[in-house]
């Protein structure tokens, strides 16, 4: 079912939301998930409280909150399916964007440090990434999988407004010459 973009309500932010019902993937997926994007978040966090400067879409734990407002909902929600009791949860657009910038400045701090010749060039993404590093490492997945478990997560939750990047290309054929069309082709060759 498609999200239905409604306001805000009971909470007093400002900002653009929608209702999922049916979430792709069931409650384990969705534990792991969180689990992951979690500890991912926290290390960083706690990176940055020893002084460390972040990118600037991870920086002052804004990243951080909105997955903590997103995963309670989403957590109990997953794998229950129609009508039932607590099968649809409403989801804020400005955490599902959070989400997805941090996804991309991370993956773009990982590939700084991975191209970089002299690791010290740069020291600050080099601290990120071995944050990252770490962290991947907890949960037996590589920094590049954890990272990309942030836009993963913002997709399957707002699918509408972050469509699938990587999705193939609608195809565009070109119009069908007629008779006549052809016609006059032939007549223009020597």
């Amino acid at each position: 079912m498609s999200p239905v973009p409604h306001p805000r309500g009971h909470s007093g932010r400002a900002g653009r939301t929608v209702t999922r019902r049916d979430l792709p993937g069931d409650r384990p997926t969705w534990t792991a998930r969180s689990a992951r994007i979690g500890g991912l978040l926290r290390a960083l966090a706690e990176l940055e409280a020893a002084g460390v400067a972040l990118p600037a879409p991870v920086a002052g734990r804004h990243v951080l909150h909105a997955w903590t407002r997103v995963a309670g909902p989403v957590v109990a929600a997953a794998g229950l399916r129609g009508d039932v009791p607590g099968a649809s949860f409403t989801v804020d657009l400005d955490d599902v964007d959070a989400l997805a910038e941090a996804g991309r400045a991370l993956a773009l701090a990982l590939r700084r440090v991975r191209r970089s010749a002299d690791r010290s060039a740069d020291p600050g993404s080099a601290l990120v990434a071995q944050a990252l590093h770490r962290a991947a490492r907890r949960h037996d997945v590589a920094a590049e999988q954890l990272v990309a478990e942030l836009g993963r997560a913002a997709r399957l939750l707002a699918p509408v407004h972050l469509p699938d990047q990587h999705a193939a290309p609608v195809p565009v054929t070109a119009p069908v010459p007629d008779r006549a069309q052809c016609a006059a082709a032939s007549q223009l060759r020597p």
